[in-house]
């Protein structure tokens, strides 16, 4: 893909963006080369409110965050150590997964809060295996997205689960609002510490939002249709529109590909402000 040279507008939005986003100091080359894929400066306008909106969390915001729903599981939701169950949304327990790191992670924070005999375990299929002497299932994870997971994942619970007394509950760091209205009934419980809206759909209305979805589209023609058996997920895995990262985190696929995916459709690889690796 060709690219234009940068601008002196273009330095200023970048100046401005990284005075907010200390994170984009590291990344200014990245960031550069984006706005240089962007074909005029009102597309350049909308990337630089896109990352303006970001949700970035830095090592001491996630781990706050792990302490707020450790505080929610161990004291405020009322449940008892011996029959809750801490369950990863993960579906095969040898995927490196963000849940994983949450289970982790919450062992040491809920062991530091004096609940030594809770269970703990690595992939959601599994929960049924302790659901006699630990009925009360948290589920956990790092973020969701348009939620179409978290969905089939609970359904596949309560139809393993038929004829045994049992509670759902879900706390993760950091979920869209609609893909939480989306599972909000089928379980007793959520806690999300960070709600998030979409990028667009949530930030723009009439004219302006059906423009602002044609240019996201142009810039992300410009990416390569797959890459291996991966399609690129317009809009972000579920059209979620997500603008959440975790430093040294691996970034979701619900947010906007054009922030991580690797190659441009000529099948250059691109450098990106975010990073993403394929399970």
């Amino acid at each position: 893909m060709k690219h234009r040279k940068i601008q002196k507008n273009e330095l200023d939005l970048i100046f401005d963006l990284i005075k907010k986003h200390k994170w984009l100091l590291e990344r200014d080359d990245e960031l550069k080369e984006l706005l240089c894929e962007c074909e005029d400066t009102e597309t350049q306008m909308l990337v630089c409110k896109l990352l303006h909106e970001f949700k970035y969390l830095y090592n001491d915001n996630y781990y706050d965050a792990i302490s707020q729903i450790a505080n929610k599981i161990t004291t405020k939701w009322g449940l008892k150590e011996k029959t809750t169950q801490i369950v990863a949304f993960t579906e095969n327990a040898y995927e490196a997964d963000s849940a994983l790191k949450i289970i982790y992670d919450l062992k040491i924070k809920i062991g530091e809060q004096g609940w030594k005999d809770v269970s703990y375990v690595n992939r959601y299929g599994a929960c049924s295996k302790k659901i006699e002497t630990s009925p009360d299932i948290v589920l956990v994870d790092e973020f969701i997205g348009s939620g179409k997971t978290v969905i089939n994942r609970i359904t596949n619970i309560k139809n393993n689960l038929k004829g045994h007394r049992f509670t759902i509950r879900v706390a993760v760091v950091s979920a869209m609002q609609n893909a939480i209205l989306r599972f909000m009934d089928n379980v007793n419980d959520i806690f999300v510490v960070h709600e998030l809206k979409k990028g667009i759909s949530d930030n723009y209305t009439g004219v302006d939002f059906i423009r602002r979805c044609r240019q996201m589209i142009k810039l992300e023609n410009n990416l390569k249709q797959q890459i291996k058996d991966t399609f690129y997920p317009r809009f972000g895995y579920g059209k979620a529109q997500a603008l959440y990262a975790r430093e040294n985190g691996n970034a979701p696929n619900s947010v906007f590909p054009v922030f991580w995916w690797q190659e441009d459709k000529n099948g250059t690889t691109r450098n990106t402000i975010l990073k993403r690796v394929e399970q």
